[in-house]
């Protein structure tokens, strides 16, 4: 069903405080070819866009540093990652909210606790 996934090409840098939340995207998308880098911080993400290409970004949205509200932002003001397809990962959302993350820029929406249905259905639909 997810063949489509298992591009060796594809990359994904994982954003957020927790370690746990870092962690899971990562055993759901290795075996299916993907390249998973983790940050536990805003800044630290955009440090690591400076001199690495990524397929997704999965940005959490309440971080300690800064959001990733400020980090999509920074983002979406850079011609260099119009195309980047960034994903908030995040606690909760409601239907407003959902809607109100989308219309900032965001490409899609995972509530946590993710499952692989849920991210292997975001990252199959771009």
């Amino acid at each position: 069903m997810f063949n489509s996934l298992n591009r060796s090409s594809n990359s994904v840098l994982v954003v957020d405080d927790n370690g746990i939340n870092r962690l899971l995207p990562g055993l759901i998308l290795r075996p299916f070819g993907w390249d998973v880098y983790e940050v536990e911080g805003g800044l630290s993400a955009l440090e690591f866009l400076k001199t690495k290409s990524i397929s997704c970004l999965l940005l959490d949205i309440s971080m300690p540093d800064i959001s990733g509200l400020v980090v999509l932002d920074s983002l979406r003001s850079n011609k260099k990652f119009h195309n980047l397809k960034v994903v908030a990962y995040t606690a909760y959302a409601s239907n407003e909210d959902v809607e109100r993350l989308i219309s900032i820029g965001f490409d899609a929406v995972l509530i946590k606790p993710l499952t692989s249905l849920k991210l292997l259905n975001v990252l199959k639909s771009s």
